[in-house]
């Protein structure tokens, strides 16, 4: 018995979706290494300058951090501050120092790249005297 031209074009189609779905399948599941557990224990950046001797805090002990989301309206080098109006229109101070990393789309940047407008996803941490500091920032915009 030969088969019809419907049941090879729909073997032919089920076999192809089959590949397809099995190819995408092993790509999604690549492994990746989460931003937060790269290693910037290092204490040089990325031009080669020491970082850690420019560190205004000790490093936190306590890891239960808090994540706040807003748009930046300054960013204070010079006290290391960036000031912030968060999603529910309020204004707050984050403190940084300069091992704070800056991701934007998975990349790293300075933290002088911020600029006046961008949404940030800022993770606040607490150091050894109970300040907030931020320890990662995520542009988002």
């Amino acid at each position: 018995m030969k088969p019809s031209g419907r049941t090879t074009v729909a073997g032919v189609s089920f076999l192809f979706l089959l590949s397809v779905t099995a190819g995408c399948e092993s790509i999604a599941l690549l492994p990746r290494q989460p931003v937060e557990d790269v290693d910037r224990r290092s204490g040089v950046d990325r031009d080669g300058n020491d970082r850690s001797r420019d560190s205004v805090i000790d490093r936190p002990r306590d890891r239960s951090a808090n994540e706040i989301t807003g748009t930046v309206q300054k960013v204070d080098q010079s006290r290391r501050e960036i000031h912030l109006r968060t999603t529910d229109a309020k204004m707050m101070v984050i403190k940084y120092d300069p091992a704070t990393a800056v991701f934007n789309r998975e990349k790293e940047i300075p933290l002088d790249s911020l600029r006046y407008g961008d949404l940030i996803l800022v993770k606040v941490v607490k150091n050894n005297r109970g300040e907030q500091y931020a320890d990662l920032i995520r542009i988002a915009s």
